[in-house]
């Protein structure tokens, strides 16, 4: 697992001033260590910008000391030859799943499915960055980091230049941060 990292895209439809249009975000997370990279949004995933998003995922894996030998995807035919080509090695390359077996790439559908249900099916924005700090905090996830927008979320702590303003509410041993006006929530208990 610390030598494959599994991708899909997921997509939201927005109101622009143009109307109607659909947003694709191609999202990667590393199978060992959870940590999550975020494609910019475009209209029109052509081979162009998968090409440009395999680098980017080369160059965000290079700076973690990801060895991305295996790339996990399924049979979308957004994935082109050249995104294909560009994880072509000897010891490892691009593995397809199996047509309609979503199982088969579980993990990075299970990531897609929590962010659309805690967050783009509430919101009208594309990406909440609370929602991934949020997210990076349920215990699951604990040990993961989250690269959004060039901002990295430590294993222990939110970098203050984000300014969550995140609010704590005592509850006795039981601590409480709230975000979004208490949309979410992060229970920890308290150091003794």
């Amino acid at each position: 697992m610390n030598v494959m990292v599994a991708t899909d895209f997921f997509c939201k439809t927005i109101w622009t001033p143009l109307g109607r249009k659909t947003a694709y975000v191609l999202s990667f997370i590393h199978l060992g260590s959870r940590k999550v990279f975020i494609s910019p949004s475009t209209y029109n995933p052509n081979g162009q910008w998968m090409r440009q998003q395999a680098r980017n995922l080369s160059m965000w894996a290079e700076e973690e000391g990801i060895d991305v030998r295996f790339l996990l995807h399924d049979r979308d035919s957004k994935f082109t030859e050249a995104f294909d080509e560009y994880f072509r090695r000897e010891d490892g390359g691009v593995v397809k799943t199996p047509y309609q077996s979503p199982i088969a790439n579980c993990y990075i559908e299970s990531w897609i499915g929590s962010l659309k249900r805690e967050n783009l099916n509430h919101f009208s924005v594309l990406v909440s960055d609370n929602w991934i700090i949020s997210f990076r905090l349920t215990p699951h996830t604990i040990t993961s980091t989250v690269l959004i927008r060039g901002w990295v979320i430590d294993r222990w702590g939110v970098p203050e230049d984000l300014s969550l303003q995140a609010r704590e509410i005592d509850t006795g041993r039981i601590r409480c941060k709230q975000w979004l006006g208490g949309m979410l929530k992060h229970y920890y208990r308290q150091a003794a």
